[in-house]
C-alpha cells in the first residue's frame, strides 16, 4: 500500500460483490484506481467513493451498503479472504448443483476464463440451455469482463437461425453469466479432427455460416473473430456463429481500433496490423475469416504456420498461404481458387461481402454436384460425418475438452471445495444497472432451418454452368 494511504475497507467490497454490484475483477480494478489516484494527486478516497466514481455503484447503492456494513458483525478482512470465497463459489459449479435460477446438468467446455455448462431453468426443467460462466476472477481483467458483457450485447438483438440466441444475462455470487441457446452439434474444429472435409461439405458449411455473417453485416456489425472454434454445426448440417466478444459496430468501434484484433491464425492483414497499410476493418475482413475457416476444413491445418504469434502475423501480412493442394490433393481447383481469393492480402482483391462469396460458392457447388442431382448424396455424407463427430465429442467427456488453463483453474478451485450445495436464486441486474453494464434482455428464437439452400439449387446451378460453358467468375 502506498505510504500514507490507509487500507481500503474490503468488507464493503465484499458486500458489493455479495449484492452483485461488482465482481472480483472489478473490485480489484477499483483498488488499483484508488492507489493511482493517491499516487497522482495525494487524493485518499474511500473504496466506496471509487466504486461510485467508476460507475459500479450509485450514491444510493453506496448508502445501502453502508447500512449493511453497520449492521454486519466481523472485523477487517483482506483480499485473500475475498478470493477464497470466490474460489469456493467456483468449486460449487458441478453437475447436479443449482446456480441461481438454473440447474447445471453437464460441463461441455472449459477454458482459462470460463466454463460452459448444459443447464436447465428450475422453472422450465425440460428446456436445455447453455450457461456460460466467467470464472477467471483472479486473472481476468476489467477488459475481459467488458468483452464478456459485450458478447451478449451484440448477440441479443440478432435473431437468426445461424446465430446463437441469448436468453438472459446476469450475475450470481459474484460470477457473471450468459444463458443462451443450447446448440446440439460440434464445432468445426471438432468436426474436422485430423481429417479434411470433402469439398462439397466444406463449402456447404461455409455457405451456411456466410448467411449468418451477411445478416450481421446488414445490422452494421463485423464479427472480427471468425474461426472453426467459433462456428458450430447442427446435426442437420446448418452452421451457427458463436462467441461475439470481439464483434464491433462498423461506424463506432471498428474505425477506432488500434493494434491487433482477433485470433492470429485466422485474422486478415488489416486486423493483424490495425491502422497499417491494409485499410480499415470491413465486411471483407469477415470474408477473410470465412476463407481461413474454409482452408482449415479443406486441409485440417491453419493457412499460416509459424513458431510464434509474431511469425504468423508477419506471414499474414507478407506471404501467400501454402497452396491447398500441397496438403490435400483431392481438393478441386475451383474450390481452391475460391478459398485463396478470400485470403488475398488486399481487401479489394477478395470477395467484397459474404453475399458475393455465397454466390460464387453456389457456382462451385453446381460444378462439384453435377453428378449428384439435388446434392442428396453429399448431404447424406455430411450428416454421417457430423453424427460421427458428435458421438466422439460425447464419448470424450468434458474433462478431455478442457484447456490446460481450465485445468489450473479447477485445481485452484478444488482447494476451496464447499461442504454443502448452494440453492440461492440468481438475479439479473435491475434495468438501470443493466443499462450501466451494457446488458440487454434476451430475444426470441428465430425460425429453424436445415441444410443450406446450396444443395437445393444445385440442379439449377448445373444448368447455369452448362449454359455458360462452365466458366466461373472467381477472379484472380
Amino acid at each position: 500500500m502506498s505510504e500514507g494511504l490507509s487500507e481500503p475497507n474490503l468488507r464493503l467490497g465484499l458486500l458489493a460483490i455479495r449484492n452483485e454490484f461488482v465482481n472480483l475483477s472489478e473490485l480489484k480494478h477499483c483498488i488499483d484506481v484508488r492507489k493511482k489516484l493517491y499516487a497522482k494527486n495525494q487524493q485518499a478516497l474511500d473504496l466506496g467513493d471509487v466504486l461510485v466514481q467508476q460507475r459500479y455503484l450509485t450514491p444510493q447503492d453506496l448508502e445501502y451498503l453502508h447500512m449493511q456494513l453497520a449492521a454486519a458483525d466481523g472485523g477487517a478482512i483482506d483480499l485473500a479472504a475475498i478470493e477464497a470465497e470466490f474460489d469456493k463459489h467456483v468449486a460449487e459449479l458441478k453437475p447436479g448443483c443449482e446456480f441461481g435460477a438454473y440447474k447445471i446438468e453437464e460441463e461441455i467446455g472449459r477454458g482459462g476464463m470460463g466454463i460452459v455448462f448444459r443447464a436447465s431453468r428450475l422453472d422450465e426443467p425440460s428446456e436445455a440451455c447453455a450457461l456460460k460462466i466467467l470464472i477467471g476472477g483472479k486473472d481476468a481483467t476489467v477488459r475481459d469482463i467488458e468483452r464478456f458483457k459485450k458478447e451478449a450485447t451484440v448477440m441479443a438483438p440478432l435473431l437468426h437461425n445461424g446465430i446463437v440466441k441469448i436468453h438472459e444475462v446476469g450475475r450470481h455470487k459474484g460470477l457473471d453469466f450468459i444463458s443462451m441457446e443450447f446448440i446440439e452439434g460440434v464445432s468445426l474444429k471438432e468436426l474436422v479432427g485430423d481429417k479434411p472435409l470433402p469439398d462439397e461439405m466444406a463449402l456447404m458449411i461455409i455457405r451456411s455460416a456466410g448467411e449468418a455473417v451477411s445478416f450481421m453485416h446488414s445490422h452494421g456489425i463485423i464479427h472480427r473473430d471468425i474461426k472453426p472454434e467459433n462456428i458450430m454445426v447442427r446435426p442437420d448440417g446448418s452452421a451457427v456463429l458463436m462467441d461475439f466478444g470481439l464483434a464491433g459496430w462498423e461506424k463506432i468501434e471498428v474505425l477506432a481500433g488500434r493494434g491487433s484484433i482477433g485470433t492470429p491464425m485466422y485474422q486478415p492483414p488489416e486486423q493483424a496490423d490495425v491502422g497499417g497499410p491494409f485499410g480499415k476493418i470491413s465486411e471483407a475482413s469477415d470474408v477473410y475469416g470465412l476463407g481461413a475457416s474454409l482452408y482449415y476444413l479443406l486441409t485440417a491445418r491453419h493457412p499460416f504456420l509459424g513458431k510464434s504469434v509474431q511469425e504468423v502475423r508477419q506471414k499474414i501480412k507478407t506471404t501467400p498461404p501454402d497452396p491447398i493442394g500441397q496438403s490435400n490433393a483431392k481438393v478441386h481447383a475451383a474450390a481452391e481458387a475460391l478459398c485463396l481469393r478470400c485470403l488475398k492480402k488486399r481487401q479489394g482483391e477478395r470477395f467484397s461481402t459474404p453475399r458475393e462469396l455465397i454466390e460464387n460458392i453456389d457456382k462451385v457447388l453446381g460444378l462439384l454436384l453435377a453428378g449428384d442431382p439435388g446434392g442428396r448424396e453429399a448431404r447424406k455424407q455430411a450428416l454421417r460425418r457430423i453424427a460421427a463427430a458428435t458421438r466422439r465429442r460425447s464419448e470424450s467427456g468434458p474433462v478431455a475438452r478442457r484447456s490446460d488453463a481450465g485445468k489450473k483453474v479447477e485445481a485452484r478451485a478444488a482447494a476451496a471445495r464447499p461442504a454443502t450445495k448452494s440453492t440461492a436464486k440468481g438475479k439479473v441486474l435491475p434495468s438501470q444497472k443493466r443499462a450501466r453494464a451494457g446488458r440487454p434482455a434476451g430475444g426470441e428464437a428465430g425460425p429453424s432451418g436445415g441444410i443450406p439452400p446450396a444443395v437445393i439449387i444445385a440442379g439449377v446451378a448445373v444448368l447455369v454452368v452448362l449454359i455458360l460453358g462452365g466458366v466461373l467468375a472467381l477472379g484472380g
